[in-house]
């Protein structure tokens, strides 16, 4: 296969600066997609939310404990994880079709930070070589590899485009955009603020989402897009003099404001659904939104005392979208099944209880893959 080598540096730096920190951020319409807080569901059926669910064992072939999986990423029909002893693809029944090893070889790594699928490459960021390993996002087949800055936390790939994280905020931004093979300029900066906000790669894209604003930015590898905005009611919203004070110290809210929603996380994105989480106090509030109906589900899992874990599980912490379909990690060692360990009334999850039940004395997670249904009116 013909090698595809990059040498991607630093000699100038363009003035074209995106801050993503919008300060006209307020309005619904700025924003692609909103979703509006309201009451908490009493009761909620799993199957209003979802069609099918699916988990899927993690086969290595050599028996290999995986260990926890930092990141997750689903394309051409296959998963690519980030784990504690390799970084594996897995075809969507589970088995491992490759396995890149850590090492000092030139198709090795020896920390990955990040990965991401774009061309039919798999390329992962190797933060200690400072490098971007280009691999055959089928087979595994080393394609070659791409310099970037020192000083780096994640790198992702977006077509011909690298999308470059900094360890430091500064008036370049904290992503910096290069054109794949030109080691001229930096061609964009993204997010120059100092709040505390988090960036979840998706298959177009890397969502970044502020922690206290309740708001969301796409980078595109074009520009930066105001994304998602969440709308809660004034009682349950932060005063905005103590967002402005937070944004500007870089401070997260002490735990007293429990009944605050001040904690928007862990945001996914599919073709037809945005799913996340928004932390108020101790409690958990998850919502899913249809791209298609405008609708939005915003439920606290905590008062749905019907639900089972395995239930709760399509908007865990690692997750990664795909069509209309969610896929979750999930170690089977915490996964409680209740003190009665009674099995689910629902027969479209006896399959899910089924394998996870049988996984809990193994060490490898699994992966629960659930299909979305178009939302309905409340």
């Amino acid at each position: 296969m013909k090698k595809l080598v990059y040498n991607v540096g630093i000699v100038c730096l363009l003035a074209l600066v995106c801050n993503c920190r919008n300060e006209n951020a307020g309005s619904p319409e700025d924003f692609k997609y909103v979703v509006t807080y309201g009451n908490s569901y009493d009761k909620l059926s799993w199957s209003d939310m979802v069609d099918s669910v699916r988990y899927i064992p993690l086969k290595t072939p050599d028996g290999a404990m995986m260990g926890d999986i930092k990141q997750l990423v689903v394309a051409f029909n296959h998963m690519y994880a980030i784990t504690q002893n390799g970084v594996y693809c897995f075809d969507m029944d589970g088995n491992a079709v490759f396995k890149v090893n850590q090492g000092r070889a030139h198709y090795e790594y020896l920390n990955a930070n990040s990965i991401s699928v774009s061309d039919r490459l798999l390329y992962l960021f190797d933060n200690y070589k400072q490098r971007i390993l280009a691999l055959d996002a089928i087979n595994g087949e080393y394609c070659g590899e791409m310099r970037v800055p020192i000083g780096g936390t994640t790198a992702y790939c977006l077509e011909d485009r690298i999308l470059f994280e900094n360890y430091e905020t500064d008036s370049i931004g904290r992503y910096r955009l290069f054109i794949k093979g030109n080691d001229q300029h930096i061609e964009k900066g993204f997010v120059k603020s100092k709040e505390h906000a988090e960036g979840k790669w998706t298959n177009d894209g890397l969502l970044y989402s502020s922690h206290i604003r309740n708001l969301a930015w796409k980078i595109d590898g074009i520009d930066c897009i105001p994304y998602l905005k969440v709308v809660v009611p004034s009682e349950k919203a932060l005063p905005d003099d103590i967002v402005s004070d937070l944004v500007e110290t870089g401070q997260l809210p002490q735990n007293d404001t429990r009944d605050v929603i001040y904690y928007l996380r862990y945001l996914n994105e599919c073709s037809g659904f945005i799913t996340g989480m928004l932390l108020s106090g101790n409690s958990y509030d998850y919502f899913i939104h249809d791209k298609k109906t405008g609708n939005s589900w915003v439920f606290n899992s905590s008062s749905l005392k019907s639900l089972k874990v395995w239930e709760k599980l399509p908007l865990s912490e690692v997750s990664a979208g795909y069509n209309n379909c969610v896929f979750t990690v999930i170690n089977p060692m915490y996964a409680n099944f209740g003190d009665d360990g009674s099995k689910p009334a629902d027969p479209q999850l006896m399959e899910a209880y089924n394998v996870i039940h049988s996984a809990q004395k193994d060490d490898n997670p699994i992966i629960g893959q659930f299909w979305l249904k178009s939302i309905q009116d409340k």
